[in-house]
């Protein structure tokens, strides 16, 4: 019996309201990262790509 449950995906139009709110802070990465995995239990990979743009970071 597989007893792994499958993780709902992520609402992409809710990363991005949470990765606008921080558009103008100063070094938001980690409190941005922390509200992203408070709102879903984990970090998605599918965030990574759209905080790296928003932040112009690496991903």
């Amino acid at each position: 019996m597989d007893k792994r449950q499958e993780i709902a995906r992520p609402d992409p139009k809710r990363i991005d309201e949470i990765i606008a709110s921080y558009q103008n802070q100063k070094w938001p990465l980690i409190p941005l990262l922390q509200e992203i995995q408070e709102e879903f239990g984990y970090v998605p990979p599918e965030a990574i790509n759209p905080i790296a743009l928003a932040l112009q970071l690496f991903p």
